[in-house]
């Protein structure tokens, strides 16, 4: 289940609209920058042309490993309850074709489950989403990331408009 809040055409701009209420993510629009994202392999910037108002974030593949990513930092979820559901949705594009990934992770002692999306981009914002239900009472957070293993020199992607939200537990 996609929260309605975040489907759809982006806000009007008129400042009245949360785009998603209750969103956990600190920086999910890029408006002020990168803060609260950290990057694997990757270089991140804030670019032009944003989903959802002016900007996005850009994410281009650097060098070295086999994936290059953006992660939240830190965690946006600290100490969730077992048993509670999140989703994370967000906005997607490249300028050439690419599949990119959005993961959701319950981290354990160190150890991270993960529930993992592949969507395809090719030039247009895709919406992309994934969820995932908490299932250890050890857990010690819950985090999310964008990825692509394509890694050509010039790689990058853009995300934009990232909504975290605990769903209603089930």
């Amino acid at each position: 289940m996609i929260p309605a809040a975040c489907l759809g055409a982006p806000p009007d701009g008129d400042g009245n609209e949360d785009p998603c209420p209750g969103n956990l993510v600190s920086n999910p629009s890029f408006e002020q920058g990168t803060f609260g994202w950290s990057g694997f392999a990757s270089d991140l910037s804030m670019v032009d042309g944003g989903w959802e108002g002016s900007h996005a974030v850009e994410i281009c593949y650097t060098s070295g490993d086999t994936v290059y990513s953006m992660d939240d930092s830190p965690n946006s979820v600290p100490a969730p309850t077992t048993g509670a559901i999140y989703e994370v949705v967000a906005h997607i594009r490249s300028e050439s074709a690419r599949t990119v990934q959005v993961g959701i992770r319950e981290w354990v002692a160190g150890e991270a489950r993960a529930e993992v999306e592949f969507y395809d981009s090719d030039g247009e914002w895709t919406e992309m989403s994934s969820a995932l239900r908490v299932e250890s009472p050890e857990a010690e957070a819950v985090d999310i990331y964008f990825a692509c293993d394509e890694l050509e020199a010039g790689s990058c992607f853009q995300v934009d408009a990232v909504c975290l939200r605990r769903l209603e537990d089930q």
